[in-house]
C-alpha cells in the first residue's frame, strides 16, 4: 500500500516531468522519418505511428529544419525526400497504410532508404537525423546484403524505435551515433516524445534544452519544507530516546539478572520434561521387547510340541505297519530333542530345531544304504524311506541256517512286503506334508509361482539423498507388493535385501525369514540414511553375496525342506534406485551379467536416470515405476520358466557328480 510519502513523490516526478517535456525543442536538423507499414502492423497500430511523428513535429522548427518521410513494406516507400519537403504538417496525416500481399516481397534497408531522401538538398552546415519505427517480429535491417555505404554529407544520428518484447539493434556504419529505444506497444509512443527530443538536443549540442522555470521553484521549495519536518521529527525522535533511557547502571543489572533467571528456570524446565518423556519412551520399548520375547517364546514351545507329537504319530504308525507284517524285529523310538530357549529368538529358530530332529533319525535296513536328496528345491511328498523310525532286525534260528544271498533276498523282501502293505500310511504321511507346505506359504495351490522353479531374489535398494523420504516410503511399500507374488515359502524362494548409499550393507540375509509376513516386517524396518550415491560399490557387494551363495556356501547345515545345493536356483537382483550415481557401474554390471548370471531388473519412480539404468539391466523393459506391479510379476514368471528350460539339464547333471562323490 502506498503512504503519503510515495504519492507526493510520484506527484514530483510527474511535475518535473511535465516541466521538462514542455520546454523542449529540436535543433535545426535535416530529418528523415521512416514508418513501419509490414503486415505485421495493424492500420489502427501505423495511425498511432503517424500521430506520433505529428507531435515529433510540434516540437521541431519546422521554418528551419527540413523533414523527409518513407516507408517499409517491407519494400521501399518514399512519401517525399528532402527536395520537396514542403508542408510536411499536413502531408504527414495523409501517409497511407500499404503492406506488401505479394508472398516473397523483397526487403530494404535504412542505407537504400537513406540513399533514396537525402542524396539531394542536404546541407552541408546542419546535422541529419534518421527516426526510424519498426515492430520486433520484422525489423528493418541497417544494410543489405553487398550493398554499398552512403558517404553521410553532414553528422549523421540513427535514433531506432523498436516496438515489442525483444530489442537487437546494431550500429549503423555512417553515423555518429546509432540509440535504440525500446516500447512495449504502440499506445506507448506518445510518451516518447519528450525522451526523444532530449536525446536529440544532448547528441547533437551535447547540452540539454530544458527551461528551469517557475514551477521548478515551487517544486524545490516544496522539497525544502518536507526536509525539514523530517529532520524535526527525526531530532524530536532522539530526544525521546534519551528521555526514556534515563536508567541507572544498577537497574540495568538488576533487570538483566531477572532475565537470565528466567532463562534458566525455563531452560531447567524444559530439560526435565525431555528427560521424563525420553524414559517414558524407553520403558514402553523395553515393555514391548519383553512381551515379544515372551510371545517368542510361547509360540516356539507350541511348534516344539506340534513337532514331537507329529514324530509320535508317524512312530505308531510305523510301528503298527511292522506288527501287522508280522515280522520278529526291534523298533527303536527316535530320539527327541528338549527345546532350547534362547534370549532372542529369530523366527526360524523353531524351524531349525525340527531340521535337527528330522536329521537326528534315520531309517537303516540291510542291504541298503542311504542317499542323498537333491532337487530343485520343489517341496515333494517324503517317502517311507525318510520316516523318523529306525528299525533294527533281530535274527532268529531259521536265518542262521540259511545262507547270505537267502538273508539279503529275504530282508529285502520284507522290506518290501512291509512298505507295500502300508500304502495307507504314505498316502497320510504325503497329505500331511503338503498340508504343512499349504500352511507356511501365503499363496494359493493354483497361484502360477506355485508351478514355477524358487529363486533367490536380491532386493539392492537406494537409501540416499536422491531419493527423498517421501519417495524411500513409497519404494518400501512397493516392495512388499512385489513379494505378494513371490513364493516365499522353507523350499521355495528366497529373499535378501541389502541397502546402500555411501557404504552398503546387509538389512537381512538370504536364510533369515521364510515366510511373507516375516520379510515384509524386515522390510519395513528398513530406515532412510541419506548420504552420497555409490551404486558402484552397491552392486560388488551384492555380486560378492551373490558369489558367495553359489560357489563358497557351506551345505552342512541344511533347512528340512531347503537343501541350497550349488548353482540349483536362478538368481535375481531388483534394484531399487532412481539410477542416480556419484561413481560408474558399467564394470559391476558386466560382472553380474557375464559372469554370475544374475537377472537384474530396476523399480524406479517418477523421476529418474534412464541413461544410467538401462546399461545396467541391459533392456528398456526391465525397468519398471511402482505402479507396474503385474508387470513386474509377469517379468519373474518369464525368468523362472526360460531359466528351468535351459537350465534343467545343467542341474541333473550337478545332482548326479554330486551322488558320485
Amino acid at each position: 500500500m502506498l503512504t503519503k510519502f510515495d504519492l507526493f513523490y510520484l506527484f514530483l516526478l510527474f511535475c518535473i516531468n511535465g516541466a521538462i517535456v514542455s520546454g523542449c525543442i529540436w535543433p535545426e536538423v535535416d530529418a528523415l522519418f521512416i514508418l513501419d507499414s509490414t503486415p505485421q502492423v495493424t492500420s489502427f497500430q501505423h495511425r498511432a505511428e503517424v500521430d506520433f511523428l505529428r507531435q515529433v513535429m510540434s516540437t521541431m522548427k519546422m521554418s528551419s529544419s527540413k523533414v523527409a518521410m518513407a516507408q517499409f513494406t517491407p519494400w521501399s516507400r518514399v512519401e517525399w525526400s528532402l527536395a520537396n519537403a514542403s508542408y510536411p504538417e499536413s502531408r504527414v496525416q495523409e501517409a497511407p497504410y500499404c503492406p506488401c500481399e505479394q508472398d516473397n516481397c523483397p526487403s530494404t534497408s535504412i542505407n537504400s532508404l537513406t540513399r533514396s531522401t537525402m542524396n539531394s538538398a542536404n546541407r552541408k552546415s546542419v546535422p541529419d537525423v534518421i527516426l526510424v519505427i519498426s515492430n520486433s517480429y520484422q525489423p528493418l535491417v541497417e544494410v543489405l546484403p553487398n550493398e554499398p555505404l552512403i558517404s553521410p554529407t553532414s553528422p549523421l544520428h540513427v535514433f531506432y524505435i523498436v516496438i515489442g518484447s525483444n530489442m537487437h539493434v546494431s550500429r549503423f556504419e555512417p553515423s555518429a551515433h546509432t540509440v535504440g529505444i525500446k516500447v512495449t506497444d504502440f499506445e506507448h509512443l506518445p510518451h516518447l516524445v519528450g525522451p526523444l527530443c532530449q536525446s536529440v538536443n544532448g547528441y547533437i549540442k551535447g547540452t540539454s534544452t530544458t527551461r528551469f522555470g517557475p514551477l521548478c521553484w515551487i517544486i524545490i521549495g516544496a522539497i525544502l519544507f518536507f526536509a525539514i519536518i523530517l529532520v524535526s521529527l527525526l531530532a524530536y525522535a532522539i530526544y525521546t530516546y534519551n528521555e526514556e533511557s534515563e536508567l541507572t547502571f544498577s537497574d540495568f543489572q538488576k533487570e538483566l539478572y531477572l532475565n537470565l533467571d528466567r532463562r534458566l528456570r525455563h531452560r531447567i524446565a524444559e530439560s526435565e520434561r525431555l528427560l521424563r518423556k525420553q524414559n517414558e519412551y524407553f520403558t514402553s520399548q523395553l515393555h514391548t521387547e519383553m512381551q515379544k520375547q515372551i510371545a517368542n517364546g510361547e509360540k516356539h514351545a507350541e511348534e516344539m510340541k506340534k513337532q514331537q507329537d507329529m514324530m509320535q504319530n508317524q512312530f505308531d504308525r510305523q510301528l503298527d505297519m511292522a506288527y501287522q507284517q508280522g515280522s520278529k524285529v526291534q523298533i527303536l523310538p527316535p530320539f527327541l530333542q528338549p527345546p532350547h530357549h534362547h534370549e532372542n529368538h529369530s523366527e526360524n529358530t523353531g524351524k531349525e530345531s525340527n531340521l535337527k530332529i528330522l536329521n537326528s533319525m534315520s531309517f537303516q535296513f540291510s542291504g541298503r544304504g542311504k542317499n542323498d536328496r537333491r532337487d530343485s528345491g520343489i517341496a515333494s511328498p517324503r517317502s517311507p524311506r525318510d520316516a523318523g523310525v529306525q528299525v533294527t532286525p533281530i535274527p532268529t534260528p531259521i536265518d542262521d541256517k540259511k545262507d547270505g544271498s537267502e538273508e539279503d533276498n529275504e530282508s529285502s523282501g520284507t522290506s518290501e512286503s512291509v512298505f507295500g502293505s502300508s500304502g495307507s500310511d504314505v498316502t497320510d504321511s504325503t497329505e500331511e506334508d503338503l498340508e504343512e507346505l499349504n500352511r507356511k506359504t501365503h499363496l494359493p495351490r493354483d497361484h502360477p509361482a506355485r508351478k514355477l522353479p524358487p529363486i533367490d531374489l536380491m532386493f539392492l535398494v537406494d537409501t540416499s539423498s536422491s531419493i527423498g523420504i517421501n519417495n524411500f516410503d513409497i519404494q518400501k511399500n512397493f516392495i512388499c507388493e512385489i513379494l505378494k507374488d513371490v513364493d516365499i515359502a522353507p523350499g521355495r524362494s528366497r529373499i535378501s535385501m541389502v541397502q546402500y548409499a555411501q557404504d552398503p550393507s546387509v538389512v537381512f540375509g538370504f536364510d533369515q525369514y521364510y515366510s511373507y509376513e516375516s520379510v515384509r516386517r524386515g522390510v519395513m524396518r528398513l530406515s532412510y540414511t541419506g548420504g552420497a550415491t555409490m551404486l558402484s560399490k552397491a552392486l560388488a557387494f551384492a555380486g560378492g553375496i551373490m558369489y558367495h551363495e553359489q560357489n563358497l556356501k557351506k551345505t552342512t547345515k541344511r533347512h528340512q525342506f531347503l537343501p541350497t545345493p550349488k548353482h540349483d536356483r536362478l538368481q535375481v537382483l531388483c534394484l531399487v534406485s532412481d539410477g542416480y550415481s556419484d561413481d560408474s557401474a558399467d564394470k559391476e554390471s558386466v560382472n553380474l551379467h557375464d559372469r554370475l548370471h544374475v537377472k537384474i531388473f530396476a523399480v524406479v519412480t517418477r523421476s529418474f536416470n534412464k541413461d544410467k539404468l538401462v546399461p545396467i539391466t541391459r533392456f528398456d523393459g526391465s525397468v519398471f515405476t511402482v505402479h507396474q506391479r503385474e508387470s513386474v510379476a509377469i517379468w519373474l514368471w518369464r525368468q523362472q520358466r526360460i531359466w528351468a528350460e535351459h537350465y534343467s539339464a545343467f542341474i541333473e547333471k550337478e545332482k548326479k557328480r554330486s551322488v558320485r562323490r
